[in-house]
């Protein structure tokens, strides 16, 4: 099922994956695909945190977290919401995927 916000946004996917979820179901499955994309293969010794910048997310890989958030999480990320802010770290995105998913998850 797909719904719509009032600017025409999709607000999750067809499939539905988002909805069924638990809060750190959720969390953690926005965590894994944000940090197998940007994570710097050459930086075996840093650990993120979930307030750490991410600075290995260029465009394309911008683009590659949200063809998987749409697939796996079932949200739609709006060009109006492609900023700095709701990408420079992994509890950003986080928040960003929570606030699209419908039924307060």
């Amino acid at each position: 099922m797909t719904e719509q916000s009032s600017s025409g946004d999709v607000v999750h996917g067809r499939n539905g994956t988002a909805p069924g979820m638990d809060a750190d179901e959720l969390a953690r499955r926005v965590t894994s695909i944000v940090l197998e994309i940007a994570a710097d293969p050459l930086d075996d010794a840093h650990s993120y945190q979930a307030d750490d910048l991410l600075p290995g997310l260029d465009s394309l890989a911008l683009v590659a977290v949200m063809v998987r958030l749409e697939a796996e999480c079932g949200v739609t990320v709006a060009s109006h919401e492609v900023v700095r802010e709701n990408f420079q770290s992994v509890a950003a995105v986080c928040e960003l995927v929570r606030s699209k998913v419908p039924y307060g998850v």
